[in-house]
Parts: structure tokens; sequence; C-alpha cells
């Protein structure tokens, strides 16, 4: 559904593929294919009433993932002017069972953060991820679905899906910049 040059820091494949997919969505150096964005919609109001019995909302993320993901939309939805437009995006990506191409090596440096940026006015912990180069010929890994491993890692440590008490720690800790940029990043590099 798209294809990302994000990679922040995530393992790499265990079988050497020079990609893997994850049902996450990054907006962070990100393309789509038309017949993808075609299902883009900015308003959420009622996006529960989208799935069937025979597809749960959010099936596939870890209970607590569920929750935080439930929470964003619900927000978005209740918003008469949502400012974000990536959680829709993140949406269509679990209504339709959507996978994301990641790529091996980060590819993309992130330049939105700062005092004039609309998210990240005091920084943004995975810039200046050091960037990779794509080698040719590509080597795709042995099936289309979801890297488990790579996923549940970005649950962890992009999306901070942790229970209550390690959330706010590992908050406060990059709130105030505590230890070095590798440790908060869960000292993969």
């Amino acid at each position: 559904m798209s294809i990302r040059g994000s990679r922040f820091s995530l393992p790499v494949s265990v079988d050497g593929s020079s990609y893997q997919f994850s049902r996450f969505f990054d907006c962070h150096g990100w393309a789509a294919w038309r017949r993808s964005w075609r299902h883009y919609r900015f308003k959420l109001r009622g996006w529960r009433e989208r799935f069937t019995s025979h597809h749960p909302p959010l099936h596939g993320l870890a209970p607590a993932s569920a929750r935080c993901w439930a929470k964003r939309f619900d927000q978005a939805a209740l918003s008469e002017s949502p400012r974000n437009w990536a959680h829709q995006w993140s949406l269509e990506h679990f209504i339709r069972d959507g996978l994301s191409i990641v790529p091996k090596h980060n590819l993309i440096s992130n330049i939105g953060a700062g005092v004039d940026a609309t998210n990240c006015k005091r920084g943004f912990l995975w810039e200046n991820v050091p960037l990779g180069s794509v080698s040719w010929p590509l080597t795709g890994p042995p099936c289309i679905a979801p890297d488990e491993r790579l996923d549940r890692a970005h649950e962890h440590w992009r999306n901070n899906h942790r229970p209550w008490p390690l959330r706010k720690a590992w908050q406060f800790i990059n709130r105030w910049q505590l230890g070095s940029a590798r440790f908060r990043r869960g000292g993969i590099d």
C-alpha cells in the first residue's frame, strides 16, 4: 500500500533482504500508488463502523498498541480540523491489511524538527539517523507478510506502546534528553 524511505533504527531482517514488510505506515519519506491513495479519507468520523465482525478494528496489533491507535483515531474523528493527516493513512493501512515496504537502510534525513516545526518543536528523537543506500539488484523477503520482529520494535520504540509507567518514564527521558540518542532509541542505531 505504501513504500517509505525511513527505517529509524529498526532491526534489519535476518534473511538479508533489501526490504521488509510492515503493517505500520510511517510518514517520513514515503510514497504510495494511486490505487492505494484513492482509499484515503481525511475525516475519521464513524471509523469504527467501517469494520465488520469478520474484520475487527485493529486486528493483528498487540492489545496496548490497538488501544493507543484507537485513541488516536477517536481524537482525530472528534476534531473538526485534524492537524495530522498521517493517522488517517495509518487507519487505511489497518482497515485494508495494507503493508508498507521498509528499506534495509534509512534513506532519508528528517528536516522537519525545530522551533519552526508544526509537530516537533523540541526536536525529533529520530532526526540525524545515519543514511544508507540501496544496493541493486534488490532481494525480497521470502513471503509478502508483515515482519513480526520489525513490527514489535516499531510499536515499542517508534510508537511508544508500552505499559503506562514505562511510557511516562521514556517520555520524561526524551523530553529532557537524558542519555544519548542511542540510549533513547533503545540501544539500536
